[in-house]
């Protein structure tokens, strides 16, 4: 079945991809954290430990693997592991049946923190839209479906 004949995601199933992504993507980041610490100290600091990140290096950190996370798995296969569990799938408005591109992960990621940083606005907006929208979806052209077959 077309993306586009498939109903919108409801947002708690959306939210509840989004918390199964969030597991794996702390995963990751421990992992990769674990391997820049030991790495970067064994190089520049003779073994000895380096100390606390500051805080907005740690943050850019996060960002750059919830980017290449989400944005792989978008672009290669439309969907997320969360998404996956939960029937859900990406669907792009601008050109059906193809990937999304890297201006619309940008969009859908850097407007999903920004509404975040407002208590979860955006992701709110869902329940008044008429379809069933976020700002990232808008902003980016997308939207997630719901695709019991998935």
């Amino acid at each position: 079945m077309s993306d586009i004949n498939l109903p919108s995601a409801p947002l708690w199933r959306r939210l509840a991809a989004m918390l199964y992504d969030l597991f794996n993507i702390l995963g990751i980041s421990l992992l990769l954290a674990a391997i820049l610490i030991f790495s970067s100290s064994q190089i520049f600091n003779q073994g000895e430990p380096l100390g606390e990140l500051p805080i907005p290096v740690a943050a850019s950190y996060f960002f750059i693997v919830i980017f290449f996370f989400y944005s792989t798995f978008w672009r290669r296969k439309r969907q997320t592991l969360g998404m996956k569990a939960w029937g859900l799938r990406i669907a792009n408005e601008l050109k059906p049946h193809h990937q999304l591109s890297m201006g619309q992960c940008m969009l859908r990621i850097g407007i999903g923190f920004f509404s975040i940083g407002l208590g979860g606005l955006g992701f709110w907006w869902a329940l008044w839209d008429k379809q069933e929208k976020t700002w990232h979806d808008h902003a980016s052209f997308t939207r997630i479906v719901f695709d019991p077959e998935n």
